[in-house]
């Protein structure tokens, strides 16, 4: 079995900037999610430079190429492709528009072929 870095070092320069967004998306969920558990306010020098805005700790919005370079690279490694929709976009750092756009053009390709997730009106 492949260590971690044997793994990383197989990804292409695209495949590594959209599991590091993935993974910063995570902390900044983590750390919205740590916020709302602590009761007292917690030091603005103790964040990550990441979070470097409390109020809009939000990816801003990324061209359209790169959010479908970021959904089909999801949908090639979701584990139950049969249920795979843009909401699993989320964790990859799309916003609800670009994930829904992305998905669609996903299904507009032939990437994906299962029509369950379709929103009304698409096609």
């Amino acid at each position: 079995m492949a260590s971690e870095w044997e793994e990383l070092e197989r990804l292409s320069k695209e495949e590594l900037i959209i599991e590091l967004v993935k993974e910063r998306t995570a902390h900044r969920e983590l750390d919205r999610s740590i916020r709302g558990l602590i009761e007292v306010d917690y030091p603005a020098d103790r964040k990550l430079p990441v979070f470097a805005d409390d109020e809009d700790t939000s990816l801003k919005e990324t061209t359209d190429d790169w959010a479908y370079k970021v959904a089909r690279y999801a949908y090639e490694h979701a584990e139950d492709r049969d249920d795979f929709s843009h909401y699993d976009l989320d964790a990859y750092g799309l916003d609800e528009d670009q994930a829904e756009a992305a998905y669609r053009r996903l299904r507009e390709d032939g990437t994906i072929t299962n029509d369950r997730h379709d929103q009304e009106g698409w096609f």
